[in-house]
């Protein structure tokens, strides 16, 4: 289903300081690009979830949901290494789901590390994934 990143602005003008709300607006930015055939939606949408990320970890640095969801962001703009430095941040907290190891798997088997990617991916598949985290566009025939 769409999200409706509107309902999500207005929520968070009504409640700015509120955290979570804003973490779920940059999910349903990066979220609502796949609804769309304008590839400029894409940049769009990245670039503002990007910053909306970066504001809540500027505030929560330890906030596992922002770094998972961060390092989507530069993973499906080809930075991997920046990427899995966001889901290390992630992992050290203890945070487990399936997206940030699949995220992990996916970082890794594009820096060329795919025995430690392969074996994340393998261990995602086996967890729940959070609802509010993202999960890294993979294409494995790219491999």
């Amino acid at each position: 289903m769409k999200p409706d990143v509107q309902a999500h602005r207005d929520a968070v003008a009504a409640a700015p300081d509120d955290l979570s709300l804003r973490l779920v607006l940059a999910k349903a930015l990066m979220d609502a690009v796949w609804y769309s055939k304008d590839d400029g939606v894409w940049e769009t949408n990245y670039n503002e979830a990007k910053s909306i990320l970066e504001s809540v970890l500027s505030e929560d640095p330890d906030n596992a949901i922002a770094l998972v969801n961060l390092g989507v962001v530069h993973s499906d703009r080809g930075s991997h290494k920046r990427a899995l430095d966001y889901y290390r941040r992630a992992e050290a907290l203890d945070w487990t789901d399936g997206n940030l190891l699949h995220n992990m798997g996916v970082a890794l088997v594009n820096l060329g590390d795919g025995g430690s990617g392969r074996e994340y991916l393998r261990e995602s598949a086996k967890l729940q994934e959070h609802p509010d985290t993202v999960t890294a566009y993979f294409d494995p025939q790219a491999h």
